[in-house]
């Protein structure tokens, strides 16, 4: 039976790459973040500002580079369902996933003798 949904699955993946950046909403995550900050140190933190600059900065940045990211990468990275998403993870995905790439072609191109 769960193997019914995988399709699905793939299918929402193949559209997240195939659109524009999906939208997070910035408010929600950066109270959260200030929230679960304040019940961790156990004080009152004064993180929402600088998540929602921090936050901004990315979105912009992944408007930005939007059609240089790979498909494969904005379907891996960009998954809108499976937590809370946040602009600055992404960017980070797909920053690691475009230098693994570059990573393992340097690696296995072929090295002049000497």
């Amino acid at each position: 039976m769960p193997l019914s949904f995988v399709p699905v699955i793939l299918g929402s993946h193949v559209l997240v790459a195939a659109a524009g950046l999906p939208s997070i909403d910035l408010q929600k995550l950066c109270h959260t973040s200030e929230q679960t900050m304040a019940f961790l140190s156990g004080e009152q933190t004064k993180t929402f500002d600088s998540c929602m600059s921090v936050e901004q900065q990315a979105r912009e940045q992944l408007l930005k580079d939007w059609a240089t990211y790979l498909p494969s990468d904005k379907a891996l990275c960009m998954r809108t369902k499976d937590y809370l998403s946040s602009y600055v993870e992404w960017i980070t995905c797909a920053e690691m996933a475009r230098d693994l790439r570059r990573i393992r072609k340097k690696k296995n191109a072929p090295r002049a003798p000497g």
